[in-house]
């Protein structure tokens, strides 16, 4: 009886493992924020998507980043 339960126990574990397991969506935005020279720096926004597309948009300057940029860099 042992092994017939131990038996149907692995066997339903294995089917789970073959369920999908939930991704992120390419589109799915993980962080955002401004990045304009102007006065309050909202002139330009950016997006960075799951998929590692920065977006940048808006109108005018942008700000001269010294230091690393605000949506960070990879290495």
């Amino acid at each position: 009886m042992k092994k017939r339960a131990l038996s149907l126990f692995l066997t339903l574990a294995l089917c789970l493992g073959l369920l999908p397991a939930p991704a992120l969506a390419a589109g799915e935005v993980v962080a955002y924020g401004y990045c304009g020279a102007d006065e309050d720096g909202q002139n330009l926004s950016w997006t960075l998507t799951a998929d590692g597309t920065l977006t940048i948009s808006g109108t005018g300057a942008m700000k001269d980043f010294f230091s690393p940029p605000p949506w960070g860099t990879q290495r």
